[in-house]
């Protein structure tokens, strides 16, 4: 759950692509489901090296009409009375007649991965309920539930914490990606259930890099000059957030920390800056906040500075970001691809995920706060991380291998 191959947001799928590693590293032979919203259910081919797995999907609804046979809140209505039924034949015929929860009904263990950090309520209420209700549903279905390595938090509405302490509390496993935040989301479950919640490293870091089929414009041409910084520009706080009004409390306006910041990194560095969308489709696309900031600067510095054209997938721009001698990122999975090939990366942060997944690998002093920071502070923080790159890139080739093995070993301890 709250993970997808559909979606536009390459860093969820960078997500679903560690943690199915995860699972298939302790469990080859697992039949594997994805519960996602959507009007089909799709199979898809996940390729883990040398191996091709089916992936089925089962598609539940989030829309108007909660009278759809698979709408979220049609189902938990069911397995609400599928719960309080006493006798098993009534449960059994109910769960029969429902194609969606008779599935759900064999499932062994439900893995959710909340999209990373949407088990919270910053982007908004409607979002955090989106990603609570499935898991509402499997535990009412009285599955065992694990939440796989993420951001828990924070809460700022009340109704949103006392959802998210009656999932925590009933969830067998709650993995907490930041290491630091796991005596706080303690504080959420029941005393007895404290030893529950643990650390994992992202589950991001076991994504596997796979050279582009094709390339615009060509690697060769890219990294024909180098040092070469990769740099991934949010489209979201490229708009403001959702609300377009600073949504995340930025100190500066992110579209002139952006620009300056590349302006800096091609004229005063002598960099080739490569800007690397990681997120697309209408709402929050990359794509447009790249391709703005290319066409202000690009005649500034001929050749030195390119925009990678998509289509790619999660895989094949890992790649390409390995390739990188350093890199800035504002989406947090951009940065995870960087420094699980041991590129350095400065996080431009806008929520705390940043401080607590950087800091898992030793690499707090890369992140750069811009609710917190001036824009030339942003700056001149960014600089100070580019030039202790290379010391920076030996402490990572030290310290990644200990990650992937912890990610691809998190069901080792797990009995399902």
């Amino acid at each position: 759950m709250g993970a997808s191959f559909e979606t536009d947001n390459l860093g969820v799928n960078a997500l679903t692509s560690g943690a199915l590693a995860a699972v298939l590293a302790q469990y080859p032979d697992a039949n594997l489901r994805i519960l996602e919203y959507g009007i089909n259910s799709p199979q898809y081919h996940f390729k883990l090296r040398d191996k091709v797995v089916p992936v089925e999907t089962l598609n539940v609804r989030f829309s108007k009409n909660p009278l759809l046979r698979n709408h979220i809140v049609h189902l938990i209505v069911l397995a609400l009375a599928v719960k309080v039924l006493y006798f098993h034949s009534m449960r059994a015929r109910l769960l029969s007649r429902n194609p969606w929860l008779s599935e759900l009904s064999r499932v062994d263990v439900a893995l959710a991965l909340g999209g990373g950090d949407s088990f919270s309520d910053i982007y908004g209420v409607i979002r955090f309920f989106y990603v609570c209700l499935p898991q509402i549903l499997l535990l009412l279905l009285g599955k065992q539930l694990l939440l796989l390595p993420q951001t828990i938090g924070p809460f700022k509405r009340k109704s949103c914490e006392l959802v998210a302490k009656f999932v925590l509390a009933r969830a067998a496993t709650v993995y907490s990606r930041d290491e630091q935040a796991v005596e706080q989301v303690r504080k959420l479950v029941p005393a007895a259930h404290a030893a529950q919640v643990k650390f994992c490293f992202d589950v991001g870091f076991a994504v596997t890099a796979v050279r582009p089929r094709r390339c615009d414009p060509p690697l060769a041409e890219i990294f024909a000059h180098r040092p070469v910084v990769g740099m991934n520009i949010s489209g979201l706080l490229y708009v403001g957030g959702y609300t377009h009004g600073n949504m995340f409390g930025l100190t500066s306006d992110y579209k002139e920390i952006v620009h300056d910041l590349a302006r800096t990194l091609l004229v005063e560095k002598g960099a080739t800056v490569l800007l690397i969308p990681h997120v697309f489709g209408t709402v929050e696309s990359d794509l447009p906040a790249c391709e703005e900031i290319y066409n202000k600067l690009h005649n500034q510095c001929p050749g030195r500075l390119f925009l990678l054209k998509p289509p790619y997938d999660e895989h094949e721009v890992k790649h390409v970001i390995g390739l990188c001698d350093f890199f800035v990122g504002s989406r947090m999975h951009s940065c995870i691809a960087a420094l699980s090939q041991s590129v350095p990366a400065a996080g431009l942060a806008y929520s705390d995920k940043f401080r607590g997944v950087l800091r898992s690998v030793g690499m707090e002093s890369a992140v750069v706060d811009l609710r917190i920071l001036s824009r030339n502070e942003v700056i001149a923080t960014t600089c100070r991380v580019y030039e202790a790159r290379r010391s920076l890139r030996l402490a990572l080739r030290q310290r990644m291998p200990v990650v992937e093995r912890a990610v691809l070993e998190l069901f080792q301890d797990i009995k399902l």
